[in-house]
Formats: C-alpha cells, sequence, structure tokens
C-alpha cells in the first residue's frame, strides 16, 4: 500500500499474482512456525491461543495443526482491530476479579435479533408475499436439496468477520457449479472465491482429515479423498476445506436444516456463505434481507 510495496509490484507483475501471492503465504507460513513452535518449546506447552488479524489466515493456522505439537489450538474468532476492544475489556476485568472463573467463548452469536411480526410488518410494508411455516429447517432443506439457493436469516446475528447461519447464502455443496452460480449470480465476484461448508459437528471426522471442533471458520483442513468429490463446491483446488462445525445446542435450527438436508441427500454438509454481494456488509436487519 506504500513506496516500500513498489518493488514487490514489479515482481508481482514479472510473475503473476498467483505465484507472487503462493511465495508470499509459504513465507508467512514459515515465519510464524519459526516464532510460534519455539516458543511453545519454551514454555513446554502443546496448548496455543492466538489473537490479531495474522489468525485469520486459515492456512496458516491448518499448517500450526497439522505440525502434531499441538493438542489445543484456540484463535479468538474476530481476531482483527474489532477484536481489541474485547480483549481490552478482559484483560481490565480479570485484573479487577483473578479469580473469576475462565471459560472458551462457546459462540458469536451476540448481535441483535428480531421478532416474526417485525418481519411481518416488512413484509406487508413491501409488498411481499410470505408463508410462516412450522418447521424452517425442514423446509428450507428440501429446498437445498433441490438445488435452490436460500437467503437464511434467523436468531441473534453472528459478531466478526464470518456468517455462522444467522445472517448466510445457502445451496447444495453436491454439484461442483453450484459455487460458479453462487459467486456469478448472487455474488458478483471472482471465480475462485471459495465457500464454507457448515457441517453437523458430530459428522467432521467422517469429511476432514485430523477433525477438531472448528465452530468459527478459523482453520482449514484437508479433505478426506473419498469425500472430495461428494461436497465439491466447498472443496478448495488444494483439497481442503474452511468448515463450521454446527452444534446442536449452539445453534439448534441450524443444525436441524443440515440433519435433514443430510438425510434427504446422504451429505451432512451445506454451503455457507455471508449473506450480502460483493463490498456490501452482511445483512443485519429483515429489511436489509
Amino acid at each position: 500500500h506504500f513506496d516500500d510495496a513498489l518493488p514487490l509490484q514489479a515482481i508481482a507483475k514479472r510473475l503473476g499474482r498467483e505465484d507472487f501471492s503462493a511465495e508470499a503465504q509459504r513465507v508467512f507460513e514459515v515465519q510464524a512456525h519459526e516464532l510460534i513452535l519455539p516458543w511453545l518449546d519454551r514454555v513446554g506447552t502443546r496448548h496455543f491461543c492466538g489473537a490479531g488479524g495474522a489468525f485469520l489466515n486459515v492456512k496458516a493456522n491448518q499448517n500450526l495443526w497439522y505440525t502434531g505439537r499441538l493438542d489445543t489450538q484456540w484463535v479468538y474468532p474476530n481476531p482483527g482491530d474489532a477484536g481489541l476492544a474485547v480483549g481490552a475489556a478482559l484483560h481490565v476485568y480479570f485484573k479487577h476479579n483473578p479469580n473469576a472463573k475462565h471459560q472458551q467463548l462457546p459462540d458469536l452469536y451476540l448481535g441483535p435479533s428480531y421478532s416474526d411480526d417485525e418481519i411481518r410488518r416488512i413484509l406487508d410494508e413491501r409488498g411481499i408475499a410470505g408463508q410462516q411455516v412450522a418447521d424452517p429447517s425442514a423446509a428450507a432443506a428440501t429446498d437445498l436439496a433441490a438445488d435452490k439457493i436460500l437467503g437464511w436469516f434467523q436468531g441473534r446475528m453472528e459478531s466478526g468477520p464470518r456468517a455462522l447461519g444467522s445472517r448466510s447464502i445457502l445451496m447444495s455443496p453436491v454439484k461442483a457449479e453450484n459455487k460458479d452460480i453462487i459467486n456469478r449470480c448472487v455474488k458478483y465476484r471472482e471465480a475462485f472465491r471459495p465457500f464454507c461448508p457448515s457441517m453437523m459437528a458430530e459428522k467432521a471426522g467422517d469429511y476432514l482429515e485430523s477433525a477438531r471442533e472448528e465452530r468459527f471458520m478459523i482453520t482449514s483442513f484437508a479433505v478426506k479423498p473419498d469425500c472430495q468429490s461428494r461436497i465439491p463446491a466447498v472443496v478448495h483446488v488444494d483439497g481442503t476445506a474452511r468448515p463450521q462445525t454446527v452444534r446442536k445446542d449452539i445453534n439448534p435450527r441450524y443444525h436441524e436444516l443440515i440433519r435433514r438436508f443430510g438425510e434427504l441427500t446422504g451429505e451432512y454438509a451445506i454451503l455457507n456463505t455471508s449473506f450480502n454481494v460483493k463490498g456490501e456488509p452482511i445483512v443485519e436487519t429483515p429489511d436489509d434481507a
């Protein structure tokens, strides 16, 4: 962004953006390991916590996990500048309450929610015909199994940079072309942009190598070879995926949607992307949706 980047710009132009980006990623991972792994040895631990925008790099997080040097890998799920406020508040709280019990953040559903009456009022004001169904998860699963694209809006909005099943656009991952359809016709963005699988937490080990709980799409994992052709719309070109493992006790309606979809298709994972178009913030209100 500054004058220091001008020599690098010339290299990127000569080599191509893709190869330049791949090399930048490789160097970043090497440097991260040279910082992190010796410190794990020095303090004698197999537990790692990370924060800061660098830890939104899902490939680097994967390669750190795949070293086999960790039993616990926890990245604060809103690790960029927005997370600094939370870190400052926690620092002050535990400074004044040193004996307070500390627990891992269970979810990021911390934003506003809207009642059925509010949604109905907005539909009426817009002149949009709506239908209220007894089981939204079952109805949505049926539509997804029929290769329809859904805007999924429910509960409290997510905090942080990822859509986690409250303000999401959903589609079946079973056909490879579904990724291209959403990029071209819904999101209006480059064809290489990948999508995430939201999968039942109980089924993650069926799809992922060295699976662990990953509720916030903060780490990629290798997809088992026999699964790559089953959910191709959410598998990256290198055979990895950036999953969200969905637990029934945390997001029961979304979990039920994925379960119902699995009963219909045999795949307990769905394509999930943020409810917006390129360059726009994620929708918050029913009016936005």
